[in-house]
Protein backbone atom coordinates (compact mmCIF):
# COMPACT_ATOMS: atom_id res chain seq x y z
CA UNK A 1 0.00 0.00 0.00
CA UNK A 2 1.29 3.49 -0.84
CA UNK A 3 2.19 5.74 2.08
CA UNK A 4 0.97 9.30 2.56
CA UNK A 5 2.80 11.92 4.64
CA UNK A 6 0.84 14.74 6.26
CA UNK A 7 2.97 17.59 7.61
CA UNK A 8 1.46 19.73 10.34
CA UNK A 9 -0.61 16.70 11.38
CA UNK A 10 -1.07 18.02 14.91
CA UNK A 11 -2.84 21.15 13.68
CA UNK A 12 -6.51 21.64 12.88
CA UNK A 13 -6.40 21.02 9.12
CA UNK A 14 -3.75 18.31 9.35
CA UNK A 15 -5.64 16.38 12.04
CA UNK A 16 -8.92 16.52 10.12
CA UNK A 17 -7.16 15.44 6.93
CA UNK A 18 -5.45 12.52 8.69
CA UNK A 19 -8.79 11.32 10.07
CA UNK A 20 -10.39 11.47 6.63
CA UNK A 21 -7.49 9.62 5.00
CA UNK A 22 -7.60 6.89 7.65
CA UNK A 23 -11.38 6.59 7.16
CA UNK A 24 -10.68 5.96 3.47
CA UNK A 25 -8.26 3.16 4.33
CA UNK A 26 -5.04 5.05 3.55
CA UNK A 27 -1.64 4.33 5.11
CA UNK A 28 -0.74 7.61 6.85
CA UNK A 29 2.47 8.96 8.35
CA UNK A 30 1.79 11.99 10.55
CA UNK A 31 4.62 14.49 10.86
CA UNK A 32 4.88 16.51 14.08
CA UNK A 33 7.43 19.10 15.14
CA UNK A 34 10.73 17.92 16.54
CA UNK A 35 10.83 18.73 20.23
CA UNK A 36 7.24 17.59 20.63
CA UNK A 37 8.34 13.97 21.03
CA UNK A 38 5.93 11.38 19.74
CA UNK A 39 5.76 9.63 23.12
CA UNK A 40 4.94 12.91 24.85
CA UNK A 41 2.26 13.66 22.28
CA UNK A 42 0.64 10.25 22.42
CA UNK A 43 0.80 9.80 26.19
CA UNK A 44 0.46 13.42 27.19
CA UNK A 45 -1.97 16.21 26.47
CA UNK A 46 -0.33 17.77 23.39
CA UNK A 47 -1.69 15.32 20.84
CA UNK A 48 -4.56 16.83 18.89
CA UNK A 49 -7.78 15.21 20.14
CA UNK A 50 -8.77 14.21 16.60
CA UNK A 51 -5.63 12.05 16.26
CA UNK A 52 -6.15 9.94 19.36
CA UNK A 53 -6.41 6.17 18.83
CA UNK A 54 -5.85 6.38 15.08
CA UNK A 55 -3.77 3.62 13.38
CA UNK A 56 -1.09 5.96 12.05
CA UNK A 57 2.69 6.25 12.07
CA UNK A 58 4.22 9.32 13.71
CA UNK A 59 7.47 10.94 12.68
CA UNK A 60 9.25 13.96 14.19
CA UNK A 61 10.86 16.55 11.92
CA UNK A 62 11.84 20.21 11.88
CA UNK A 63 10.90 22.19 8.78
CA UNK A 64 14.21 24.03 9.07
CA UNK A 65 16.21 20.77 8.99
CA UNK A 66 16.51 19.27 5.51
CA UNK A 67 18.03 16.04 6.86
CA UNK A 68 15.02 15.59 9.14
CA UNK A 69 12.69 16.01 6.19
CA UNK A 70 14.63 13.66 3.94
CA UNK A 71 14.14 11.01 6.61
CA UNK A 72 10.44 11.85 7.09
CA UNK A 73 9.69 11.63 3.36
CA UNK A 74 11.39 8.29 2.71
CA UNK A 75 9.14 5.63 1.11
CA UNK A 76 6.35 8.18 0.65
CA UNK A 77 4.29 8.51 -2.52
CA UNK A 78 2.17 11.57 -1.66
CA UNK A 79 2.71 14.52 0.66
CA UNK A 80 0.07 16.89 1.99
CA UNK A 81 2.08 19.87 3.21
CA UNK A 82 -0.23 21.39 5.83
CA UNK A 83 2.46 22.66 8.22
CA UNK A 84 2.65 26.42 8.37
CA UNK A 85 2.49 29.49 10.57
CA UNK A 86 -0.33 32.04 10.70
CA UNK A 87 0.51 35.21 12.58
CA UNK A 88 -0.24 38.90 12.32
CA UNK A 89 2.36 40.01 14.86
CA UNK A 90 5.38 42.00 13.69
CA UNK A 91 7.63 39.97 15.99
CA UNK A 92 6.85 36.85 13.96
CA UNK A 93 7.96 38.26 10.59
CA UNK A 94 11.18 36.24 10.45
CA UNK A 95 9.46 33.05 11.62
CA UNK A 96 6.75 33.41 8.98
CA UNK A 97 9.34 33.29 6.21
CA UNK A 98 11.38 30.57 7.91
CA UNK A 99 8.35 28.28 8.28
CA UNK A 100 6.17 29.14 5.29
CA UNK A 101 8.85 29.85 2.71
CA UNK A 102 12.08 28.07 3.65
CA UNK A 103 10.14 25.25 5.30
CA UNK A 104 8.25 24.67 2.05
CA UNK A 105 11.50 24.74 0.10
CA UNK A 106 12.94 22.07 2.38
CA UNK A 107 9.86 19.84 2.12
CA UNK A 108 9.96 20.04 -1.68
CA UNK A 109 13.69 19.39 -1.83
CA UNK A 110 13.31 16.35 0.44
CA UNK A 111 10.45 15.14 -1.75
CA UNK A 112 12.58 15.58 -4.88
CA UNK A 113 15.48 13.62 -3.40
CA UNK A 114 13.18 10.76 -2.40
CA UNK A 115 11.22 10.62 -5.64
CA UNK A 116 7.85 11.51 -4.10
CA UNK A 117 5.20 11.27 -6.81
CA UNK A 118 3.02 14.27 -5.85
CA UNK A 119 2.85 17.08 -3.27
CA UNK A 120 -0.27 19.03 -2.33
CA UNK A 121 0.87 22.35 -0.87
CA UNK A 122 -1.49 24.27 1.40
CA UNK A 123 -1.25 27.98 0.63
CA UNK A 124 -4.00 30.53 1.33
CA UNK A 125 -6.30 32.95 -0.47
CA UNK A 126 -4.19 35.56 1.35
CA UNK A 127 -1.45 34.84 -1.20
CA UNK A 128 -3.58 36.44 -3.92
CA UNK A 129 -3.60 40.00 -2.56
CA UNK A 130 -0.65 39.62 -0.16
CA UNK A 131 -1.67 42.58 1.99
CA UNK A 132 -0.06 41.12 5.13
CA UNK A 133 3.32 39.58 5.86
CA UNK A 134 1.54 36.25 6.25
CA UNK A 135 0.01 36.63 2.78
CA UNK A 136 3.40 37.56 1.33
CA UNK A 137 4.99 34.48 2.90
CA UNK A 138 2.32 32.27 1.34
CA UNK A 139 2.78 33.94 -2.04
CA UNK A 140 6.51 33.24 -1.88
CA UNK A 141 5.81 29.63 -0.90
CA UNK A 142 3.78 29.28 -4.10
CA UNK A 143 6.66 30.73 -6.12
CA UNK A 144 8.95 28.06 -4.67
CA UNK A 145 6.39 25.40 -5.62
CA UNK A 146 6.50 26.62 -9.22
CA UNK A 147 10.31 26.57 -9.15
CA UNK A 148 10.18 22.90 -8.23
CA UNK A 149 7.55 22.20 -10.86
CA UNK A 150 10.10 23.52 -13.36
CA UNK A 151 12.59 21.06 -11.89
CA UNK A 152 10.19 18.21 -12.63
CA UNK A 153 8.40 17.81 -9.29
CA UNK A 154 4.63 17.24 -9.39
CA UNK A 155 3.17 19.92 -7.10
CA UNK A 156 -0.39 21.20 -6.85
CA UNK A 157 -1.51 24.08 -4.63
CA UNK A 158 -4.69 24.69 -2.65
CA UNK A 159 -5.68 28.12 -1.35
CA UNK A 160 -8.24 27.81 1.46
CA UNK A 161 -10.01 30.84 2.85
CA UNK A 162 -10.70 30.97 6.62
CA UNK A 163 -11.10 27.36 7.78
CA UNK A 164 -13.45 26.46 10.61
CA UNK A 165 -15.04 23.37 12.13
CA UNK A 166 -14.19 20.71 14.72
CA UNK A 167 -10.57 20.76 15.83
CA UNK A 168 -10.05 24.53 15.75
CA UNK A 169 -8.25 25.24 19.03
CA UNK A 170 -6.21 28.40 18.42
CA UNK A 171 -7.58 29.86 15.19
CA UNK A 172 -9.54 33.01 14.35
CA UNK A 173 -12.96 31.37 14.78
CA UNK A 174 -11.83 29.70 18.02
CA UNK A 175 -11.12 33.19 19.37
CA UNK A 176 -14.63 34.30 18.39
CA UNK A 177 -16.06 31.28 20.21
CA UNK A 178 -14.23 32.14 23.41
CA UNK A 179 -15.35 35.74 23.11
CA UNK A 180 -18.99 34.69 22.61
CA UNK A 181 -18.84 32.49 25.71
CA UNK A 182 -17.07 34.99 27.95
CA UNK A 183 -17.98 38.52 26.81
CA UNK A 184 -21.18 40.50 27.20
CA UNK A 185 -20.00 43.01 24.60
CA UNK A 186 -17.84 42.53 21.52
CA UNK A 187 -16.32 45.13 19.20
CA UNK A 188 -16.53 44.10 15.53
CA UNK A 189 -15.16 45.77 12.42
CA UNK A 190 -16.97 45.79 9.05
CA UNK A 191 -14.53 43.47 7.25
CA UNK A 192 -15.75 40.46 5.29
CA UNK A 193 -14.16 37.03 5.04
CA UNK A 194 -14.95 33.75 3.31
CA UNK A 195 -15.39 30.81 5.68
CA UNK A 196 -14.93 27.18 4.57
CA UNK A 197 -15.69 23.99 6.50
CA UNK A 198 -12.54 22.06 7.38
CA UNK A 199 -14.04 18.80 6.09
CA UNK A 200 -14.72 20.44 2.73
CA UNK A 201 -11.08 21.50 2.58
CA UNK A 202 -9.90 17.96 3.41
CA UNK A 203 -12.24 16.44 0.80
CA UNK A 204 -11.10 18.94 -1.84
CA UNK A 205 -7.43 18.33 -1.07
CA UNK A 206 -7.88 14.60 -1.59
CA UNK A 207 -9.70 15.28 -4.87
CA UNK A 208 -6.99 17.70 -6.00
CA UNK A 209 -4.32 15.13 -5.13
CA UNK A 210 -6.05 12.62 -7.40
CA UNK A 211 -7.15 14.87 -10.28
CA UNK A 212 -5.48 18.27 -9.94
CA UNK A 213 -3.27 19.60 -12.72
CA UNK A 214 0.45 19.90 -12.03
CA UNK A 215 1.41 23.45 -11.05
CA UNK A 216 -2.21 24.62 -10.71
CA UNK A 217 -3.51 26.57 -7.70
CA UNK A 218 -7.04 25.78 -6.51
CA UNK A 219 -8.96 28.28 -4.33
CA UNK A 220 -11.10 26.58 -1.67
CA UNK A 221 -13.74 28.98 -0.43
CA UNK A 222 -17.11 29.14 1.32
CA UNK A 223 -19.75 31.69 2.18
CA UNK A 224 -18.84 35.30 2.90
CA UNK A 225 -19.73 36.90 6.23
CA UNK A 226 -18.87 40.08 8.04
CA UNK A 227 -17.23 39.62 11.42
CA UNK A 228 -20.50 40.67 13.03
CA UNK A 229 -22.49 38.09 11.09
CA UNK A 230 -20.22 35.16 11.91
CA UNK A 231 -19.98 36.24 15.54
CA UNK A 232 -23.79 36.40 15.81
CA UNK A 233 -24.07 32.85 14.43
CA UNK A 234 -21.55 31.61 16.98
CA UNK A 235 -23.25 33.39 19.89
CA UNK A 236 -26.63 31.96 18.85
CA UNK A 237 -25.25 28.41 18.67
CA UNK A 238 -23.68 28.85 22.11
CA UNK A 239 -26.93 30.19 23.55
CA UNK A 240 -25.36 33.49 24.49
CA UNK A 241 -26.61 37.02 24.08
CA UNK A 242 -23.73 39.35 23.23
CA UNK A 243 -24.14 43.01 22.30
CA UNK A 244 -22.11 43.92 19.21
CA UNK A 245 -20.41 47.30 19.00
CA UNK A 246 -19.90 47.99 15.29
CA UNK A 247 -16.86 50.06 14.32
CA UNK A 248 -17.78 52.38 11.41
CA UNK A 249 -15.95 52.12 8.10
CA UNK A 250 -14.74 55.73 8.24
CA UNK A 251 -12.37 54.77 11.06
CA UNK A 252 -10.27 52.60 8.73
CA UNK A 253 -7.64 55.32 8.08
CA UNK A 254 -7.25 55.77 11.84
CA UNK A 255 -6.90 52.02 12.29
CA UNK A 256 -4.16 51.92 9.64
CA UNK A 257 -2.30 54.67 11.47
CA UNK A 258 -2.64 52.96 14.84
CA UNK A 259 -1.42 49.64 13.40
CA UNK A 260 1.88 51.26 12.36
CA UNK A 261 2.69 51.85 16.02
CA UNK A 262 1.19 48.62 17.36
CA UNK A 263 2.64 45.10 17.71
CA UNK A 264 0.48 44.03 14.77
CA UNK A 265 1.10 43.76 11.03
CA UNK A 266 0.01 47.07 9.43
CA UNK A 267 -1.90 45.12 6.79
CA UNK A 268 -4.22 43.77 9.48
CA UNK A 269 -6.25 47.00 9.29
CA UNK A 270 -7.29 46.16 5.74
CA UNK A 271 -8.27 42.65 6.80
CA UNK A 272 -10.44 44.07 9.56
CA UNK A 273 -12.20 46.69 7.46
CA UNK A 274 -12.36 45.46 3.86
CA UNK A 275 -13.78 42.57 1.86
CA UNK A 276 -11.03 39.98 1.94
CA UNK A 277 -11.74 37.75 -1.01
CA UNK A 278 -11.19 37.52 -4.73
CA UNK A 279 -13.17 36.92 -7.90
CA UNK A 280 -15.45 34.06 -6.84
CA UNK A 281 -15.94 33.07 -10.48
CA UNK A 282 -12.56 31.34 -10.15
CA UNK A 283 -14.19 28.79 -7.86
CA UNK A 284 -17.40 28.26 -9.80
CA UNK A 285 -15.68 26.44 -12.65
CA UNK A 286 -14.92 23.52 -10.33
CA UNK A 287 -17.53 22.44 -7.74
CA UNK A 288 -14.81 20.71 -5.72
CA UNK A 289 -13.56 24.13 -4.68
CA UNK A 290 -16.86 25.20 -3.13
CA UNK A 291 -17.77 24.63 0.49
CA UNK A 292 -20.65 22.15 0.55
CA UNK A 293 -21.40 22.13 4.27
CA UNK A 294 -23.42 24.92 5.86
CA UNK A 295 -21.60 27.30 8.24
CA UNK A 296 -24.10 26.42 10.96
CA UNK A 297 -22.89 22.80 10.74
CA UNK A 298 -19.27 23.85 11.24
CA UNK A 299 -20.21 26.01 14.23
CA UNK A 300 -22.28 23.19 15.78
CA UNK A 301 -19.39 20.74 15.34
CA UNK A 302 -16.96 23.23 16.87
CA UNK A 303 -19.16 23.64 19.95
CA UNK A 304 -19.53 19.86 20.34
CA UNK A 305 -15.74 19.46 19.97
CA UNK A 306 -15.05 22.06 22.66
CA UNK A 307 -17.53 20.49 25.09
CA UNK A 308 -16.34 16.92 24.45
CA UNK A 309 -12.70 17.88 24.99
CA UNK A 310 -13.40 20.22 27.92
CA UNK A 311 -12.01 23.22 26.05
CA UNK A 312 -14.81 25.58 27.18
Amino acid sequence: MSKILVTGANGMLGANLVRELVARGENVRAMVRRGETVSALVHGSKLHPLLKNLPIEFVEADLKDLDDLVGATQNVDLIYHCAGLISYYKKDTERLFQVNVEGTRNVLEAARRNGVKRIVHVSSVSAIKSITTYGSSKKQSEEICREYVEKGLDVVIVRPSTIFGAGDINGHVAYLFRAALNHRFEVVTPGTKSYVHVSDVADAMILVAAKGHRGQAYPLTGQKFTFGQIFSKIAKAAGRKVTLINVPMFLEPLAKLVMKFSPYDPGLARLLFEENDFDSSQTQADPSRQSKRAPEQAIKEMLEFYIENKLV
